[in-house]
């Protein structure tokens, strides 16, 4: 929309060329992230889909009368043991849609997941046609649509989708406050990105940067610091997620911070975590792709290119802050995609009118590559998502619940106990994995299994009847566990998924 009216256009040459192809990457991208609708939350990150699962469960049978108190109070018990990290408000989205379906599905969740990564689309397609043009505003929707990482992840049980919907609404809304003005516009914004950082904190990472770069670039520090909507915009977006963060339940923010930030900020200093970061992206994103989208930058006009810019830094603020899980979590990479895509925009505004200026060849060309892109990326994302079924998995857990004893377990369990957890209406106790005491010596932990064995396995199975082990492989990974369990304790079930040690019998008496 900056450029001139007789700059020639592929996709706006006639009136219904750009509506057809808005609705096509649409509707494909749905049908995409359609695919096992209905299968367990357990394709992505099992742990964090099943938490919030559980937490949704809970609230269900808290508000549906037709429960008795014995099964609400296990699934309230099973929905609380993770403790708070963020205000449930997908979960209690999806609960109360199990109520108005009248039963619990987990398909709604993926449903509703997938509704706000369209809508977050659809947002940063208009805001790309605003900064550039009709051009690159598809090239950011198909890149924001089909991506196959974007894809897996836009479709799971997590805050994410939410959370990055309202960030592009307030950074939308904020954009048009910025050139018109008005006490509704700058309100409106300030709710929007309040509610993105109520919904995930991580958001104010993105979304500080590049209101501060862009409204210093368009008005200079003296007009915004004599404007009052100003205030009241960041006043409202802070008082928002304030509310929660800090006085709903105070030191949570704190507590994160000084368990997955301050033991690992010497990283900072390392190039190689640089390095691991950069490889980390590569396999998300493709590397060309991330650097021709750093190089786009370079194509907005100077106010816009210092928003994009803005939230290039507030990703890599974001990343630097929490250096112990942006190389491990993926989906802490998720907010990337739609700054990658509004990135791509500056260029595709630059090389399609090109296009059209070299012929019909040139054109077909061009269109021909964007399919077979498309294409191929929908046949990665399909077969990323189709790759396994996991009904099979959320059986065996159910039937492992069946087959054990009743009493307190701790153990080593696939996905921190979680799939135990949703599936089997069981808790069971974190015992730490070999990859776990790893990461806690990254952060400057020591261990002495030699001689502080016994002493770390007490710390940590204390009280506990029974120790639950499904992750077989542990067993050699510490070997001071498997002499400890199977020289001290005995097998109370076993069989060749699950191994049950009873710790209130030992077969010897343990030192000390």
């Amino acid at each position: 929309m900056n450029h001139p009216v007789s700059l020639p256009t592929f996709f706006g040459r006639t009136r219904w060329l750009p509506i057809v192809t808005v609705v096509l990457l649409i509707a494909v991208g749905i049908a995409l992230r359609f695919t096992n609708l209905t299968a367990p939350p357990m394709d992505v990150h099992a742990w964090r889909q099943l938490r919030s699962a559980a937490i949704a469960r809970g609230i269900y049978y808290r508000l549906n009368p037709a429960f008795t108190d014995t099964q609400r109070g296990q699934a309230n018990y099973l929905s609380v043991v993770y403790g708070p990290l963020e205000p449930p408000i997908m979960e209690n989205l999806v609960a109360r849609t199990y109520l108005l379906i009248g039963q619990e599905d987990l398909w709604v969740a993926r449903l509703y997941s997938i509704l706000f990564w369209i809508a977050a689309s659809l947002v940063v397609f208009f805001l790309a046609w605003k900064m550039t043009s009709l051009d690159g505003a598809v090239i950011a929707l198909a890149y924001q649509m089909f991506l196959p990482f974007g894809v897996s992840i836009s479709r799971a049980f997590m805050p994410e989708p939410l959370y990055i919907m309202w960030m592009w609404l307030g950074i939308f809304v904020f954009y048009r406050w910025a050139e018109k003005q008005s006490w509704r516009q700058a309100l409106l914004a300030g709710a929007f990105l309040g509610i993105s950082i109520l919904v995930k904190v991580f958001a104010a990472f993105m979304l500080i940067p590049a209101v501060a770069f862009y409204l210093i670039a368009k008005f200079g520090i003296k007009r915004i610091v004599k404007n009052y909507q100003f205030y009241g915009m960041v006043a409202l977006s802070g008082i928002i997620p304030a509310i929660y963060y800090l006085v709903l339940v105070p030191g949570q923010s704190g507590n994160y911070l000084e368990t997955w930030s301050l033991p690992y900020i010497h990283l900072l200093a390392d190039p190689a975590f640089y390095i691991r970061w950069f490889h980390w992206l590569s396999g998300l994103f493709n590397p060309a792709v991330l650097v021709l989208a750093a190089v786009s930058i370079l194509f907005f006009k100077k106010p816009e290119r210092w928003l994009v810019l803005g939230l290039w830094v507030g990703y890599a603020i974001f990343g630097m802050t929490l250096p112990s899980l942006i190389n491990s979590h993926n989906y802490y990479s998720l907010p990337l995609v739609p700054i990658v895509s509004l990135s791509l925009a500056g260029m595709g505004a630059l090389i399609l009118p090109k296009v059209v200026q070299s012929g019909k060849v040139w054109q077909v060309l061009f269109l021909g590559l964007a399919l077979v892109s498309i294409g191929d990326a929908s046949i990665i994302a399909r077969k990323d998502i189709r790759g396994a079924d996991y009904t099979a998995q959320a059986a065996f857990w159910k039937n492992l619940s069946d087959k054990l004893p009743d009493g307190k377990y701790v153990g080593l369990v696939a996905d921190y106990g979680a799939s135990m957890i949703y599936y089997g209406w069981r808790f069971i106790s974190e015992y730490p994995y070999s990859f776990d005491i790893d990461m806690a010596r990254m952060g400057g932990r020591t261990f002495d299994f030699t001689n502080q064995a016994w002493e770390f396995f007490r710390s940590h199975t204390s009280g506990y009847d029974y120790f639950l082990i499904t992750e077989m492989s542990e067993m050699s990974a510490q070997p001071y566990l498997h002499d400890i369990l199977y020289g001290y304790f005995p097998i109370l079930k076993q069989d060749k998924d699950f191994i049950v040690f009873d710790l209130d019998h030992p077969i010897k008496q343990p030192p000390g």
